[in-house]
């Protein structure tokens, strides 16, 4: 397990990922990963030499420039396969989140938004339920704090400057960590990402001994993870898990564990 917390003061080789992809958070951990794996079998160093002084000797003696790259005679020979099952979604979400945000703190009042939030929710108790359109003391409550949180957000000018479009979107939303861990070790044999939910690891252990089996590749580094608990997602997939009832948030174990025909 590599802490996803200064990854690149650990491997200050992942400095460069660290910096031209910011918030990029489940590819970094993901590349340490590699890169522990790599040093645990002995065939990088994790050593940072002096360029100045070794590359042309390195180059007349097959060796590798840096700790981090492989030996000269692995690096056609070695494959990467990264498994996730929510790549660079995080940073579309906020990407998203940010220019929807912006736009409706600019097109509507505050008390606009609650109050169609509002009568949405009575439209739909009504087509559900059949009750009267009166909402709970909760919700209102609920809506009250969620309009003094928004009315905040727009009063401390948050929200007041233009939308600029990252210009590094699109290298956020792309899947780059296995070709980045093969930019970095110099790895040009099989390169691939693919999401395969929670089978990803052992689907891509089965696909590697096939790559291995058919002389691909020499040997296989396997990367896989994800930062389903950032503050871009866990909104989005905590509330989804629980809508599938694979997670809960009741603090009554028994009631938690009912479903929902079962549920008072």
């Amino acid at each position: 397990m590599v802490c996803a917390s200064g990854t690149h003061n650990i491997y200050p080789v992942l400095t460069g990922v660290a910096a031209a992809l910011p918030g990029y958070s489940g590819a970094s951990p993901t590349m340490a990963a590699g890169l522990e794996a790599l040093l645990d079998a002995g065939i990088i160093t994790g050593k940072m030499s002096n360029a100045a002084t070794t590359t042309t000797a390195n180059r007349n003696n097959a060796m590798p420039s840096s700790g981090w790259e492989l030996p000269v005679s692995m690096q056609a020979t070695t494959g990467i396969v990264y498994a996730t099952s929510f790549p660079a979604l995080d940073a579309a979400i906020a990407e998203v989140s940010k220019y929807f945000s912006h736009h409706i703190s600019l097109d509507q009042s505050v008390r606009d938004i609650i109050s169609i939030l509002r009568q949405k929710l009575q439209t739909r108790m009504t087509s559900t339920y059949g009750t009267s359109p009166v909402l709970s003391s909760d919700i209102e409550e609920a809506l009250t704090n969620l309009s003094d949180v928004i009315a905040c957000g727009v009063e401390d000018g948050n929200n007041s400057s233009v939308y600029e479009l990252d210009r590094k979107f699109l290298f956020r939303v792309l899947v780059l960590g296995n070709a980045q861990l093969a930019q970095i070790i110099k790895a040009r044999g099989p390169n691939m990402q693919t999401n395969a939910v929670c089978a990803g690891s052992t689907l891509f252990i089965s696909l590697a001994y096939d790559m291995i089996q058919l002389g691909c590749a020499e040997r296989v580094v396997v990367i896989a993870g994800d930062n389903a608990s950032s503050d871009a997602l866990m909104p989005w997939l905590g509330n989804g898990l629980c809508a599938l009832e694979t997670a809960a948030c009741c603090d009554v174990i028994k009631l938690a564990t009912l479903l929902s025909d079962e549920k008072i």
